[in-house]
């Protein structure tokens, strides 16, 4: 590789950019905003450094030229310049596959719809503190690329990958000059309903999270969830390396006890007692981070300490207040149905929802199941998906925000409607079910227009 055209300046893109500079490759950076939107230390950076800026459009005279293609997650895959470049054979691959092929030391990818944050940090602390150099990267905020050469032989890297940065993973083997891609453990945690307003159905966003075990051998570890493996083998997709199981019946949100079940015999419990992670799904978040991180050499002592004093991060099932018996859980970062159904199965107290933002073309129907009519008094819906949340919550009392005012007035205003309609012992949950781009920056700022609202009640 000698010229590399990096698309997008976004934390993936510059670190590709800098990895680039560093290699003393030729490279071009790319972005669809002026020249104005772009922030003045990054244009004086590739000034000095040489770096050819490409604002306002994708220049084919830029890009096309280029060894090696390098777009950021979050730009569609089929817009124009890429299928040109696909029609030409130039190599489309992400800062992510970049850095997990370069990594000079064991790797450990994490994916999955939901709790990919939750296990990566689990296992990347699990480590750290038995000893084993670790660094933990990728879709939870920190690039990996520009730590390859950075960090000492033998690290172990613990990256989250969603399946926007699985999608630039090679479709072909040596489809470019690199190394390919290998994890020595691979972890799915489940597989929902979200991003279909990207891919063409459910089962192309499945495909897509199941390539995280295309890039194994046979001496590797697959970890998933039995439903999970089924759904694979109806999809054609089996993994090739030693497949842990996690089963169903061994959780439970009771559970006081997890027992892990080696494939190659013999058992480890763990106390859960003084564990606090609420729902079934987070104990199968344990088990997937148990067994990654005892395959990397995480002593058992250590876990148990990690687990015991590990708390959620934050929008991730917060209790933010109790305000006159009434708790309000920020619940921001359930942005699909999936999450916001996990987050209704852990609460044993009559809820008063507060729900939606942009539906990302989910069906909403799974909201009829007993299980949320029974415990959802009553919903407060804002946002574009309102309408479509309240056809599907079928008898459920739903009140909507149509306040004027920006995301987080709207969000004073449910907050506000929410409360009037709790009673001492309710739960007040934020879990939208959805993404939060109509109204607010983020599913954290979301989060923190609900804690600012509730503060002021």
């Amino acid at each position: 590789m000698k010229k590399l055209a990096v698309l997008g300046i976004g934390k993936s893109g510059i670190s590709a950019a800098r990895w680039a500079v560093k290699m003393d490759f030729e490279c071009v950076l790319s972005d669809k905003r002026p020249k104005d939107q772009w922030p003045k230390d990054l244009l004086e950076w590739c000034e000095a450094k040489g770096v050819v800026v490409d604002f306002g459009e994708h220049s084919e005279d830029k890009i096309l030229t280029s060894d090696v293609i390098c777009p950021s997650p979050g730009i569609p895959h089929d817009i124009p310049i890429l299928e040109e470049a696909r029609r030409l054979n130039i190599p489309i691959v992400g800062e992510a596959c970049l850095g997990v092929s370069l990594w000079k030391g064991p790797k450990i990818g994490i994916t999955g719809t939901n709790g990919k944050t939750t296990v990566t940090t689990l296992v990347g602390q699990m480590l750290k503190e038995s000893g084993v150099p670790v660094f933990v990267g990728g879709n939870i905020g920190n690039p990996i690329l520009e730590q390859v050469d950075s960090v000492p032989p033998g690290t172990v890297l613990v990256a989250e990958i969603s399946s926007f940065q699985l999608d630039l993973f090679p479709w072909e083997r040596d489809s470019y000059q690199l190394p390919q891609p290998v994890f020595d453990v691979a972890v799915l945690l489940n597989v929902a309903q979200d991003h279909l307003e990207r891919y063409e159905d459910f089962d192309a966003y499945a495909k897509s999270k199941a390539r995280i075990f295309q890039f194994q051998d046979r001496s590797g570890w697959a970890i998933t969830g039995e439903d999970e493996l089924a759904l694979l083998k109806g999809l054609g997709v089996v993994p090739k390396a030693r497949t842990i199981v996690i089963k169903s019946s061994s959780l439970g949100p009771k559970t006081s006890v997890l027992t892990i079940m080696w494939p190659e015999g013999g058992e480890e419990d763990y106390d859960l007692s003084k564990v606090n992670l609420p729902g079934e799904h987070n104990i199968s978040n344990l088990y997937a981070a148990i067994t990654a991180s005892r395959l990397m050499g995480a002593k058992i002592s250590v876990i148990q300490r990690v687990i015991e004093r590990f708390k959620l991060p934050k929008s991730r099932l917060e209790l933010v207040k109790t305000v006159k018996g009434v708790k309000f859980i920020n619940d921001s970062k359930a942005t699909n149905l999936h999450a916001t159904l996990a987050a209704i199965r852990s609460i044993d107290a009559p809820i008063v929802l507060i729900a939606g933002g942009l539906g990302k073309g989910q069906d909403f129907s799974l909201l009829r199941e007993q299980n949320v009519q029974n415990r959802v008094k009553a919903a407060v819906l804002m946002g574009s998906s309102a309408e479509d949340l309240k056809r599907s919550l079928g008898n459920v009392p739903c009140f909507l925000v149509n306040g004027k005012g920006d995301g987080w007035q709207k969000m004073e205003e449910a907050v506000k409607l929410a409360f009037s309609k709790a009673e001492d012992g309710d739960v007040v949950l934020l879990s939208p079910a959805c993404a939060s781009f109509d109204l607010f920056g983020g599913y954290e700022e979301r989060g923190e227009a609900f804690r600012d609202a509730v503060k002021r009640l």
